[in-house]
């Protein structure tokens, strides 16, 4: 399930223009899920249709109502409060797996040593600084404000 919303930032649309007021219209009104996928059980239970688990292809998921009311809405962040999810390197459970590694891991011959000042460790430096800059140009221009 995305872990969020987005929101419309542009120029207010015209009033002449009747197809973007209708498409924004249809967009506003259109559900947080499908409702067909949504059944109900003859003992009170929800049975939400999923598109299938890549772990265990299981393509349902059984929900008390109070259960399904929390994970519909669990992604709305309190009055005031930003959500912020943090994915690959920077989730959480990566920083445990990277430490728990490098406190088993053993120590293997040193590495050598490169002189800072030597012309080979400059242009490292500077191939390095073009790639995050390159990087960050990217994420400016690509990445939604939402997901950075």
């Amino acid at each position: 399930m995305h872990p969020g919303f987005s929101v419309f930032a542009g120029p207010p649309v015209d009033p002449s223009q009747l197809q973007s007021l209708e498409s924004q219209a249809r967009y506003i009104t259109r559900p947080a899920i499908a409702m067909d996928s949504l059944k109900t059980r003859p003992d009170g239970s929800l049975v939400l249709q999923t598109p299938p688990d890549p772990r265990t292809g299981q393509t349902s998921i059984a929900l008390d109502p109070l259960e399904w009311i929390h994970r519909i809405t669990a992604h709305i962040p309190e009055r005031g409060q930003h959500t912020r999810r943090s994915y690959g390197a920077y989730s959480n459970r990566s920083r445990v797996t990277a430490k728990v590694t490098r406190d088993f891991a053993r120590p293997t011959a040193q590495p050598s040593r490169v002189d800072e000042d030597s012309e080979f460790a400059k242009e490292t430096r500077r191939t390095w600084a073009r790639l995050l800059a390159k990087i960050l140009k990217w994420i400016r221009c690509c990445v939604p404000a939402a997901l950075r």
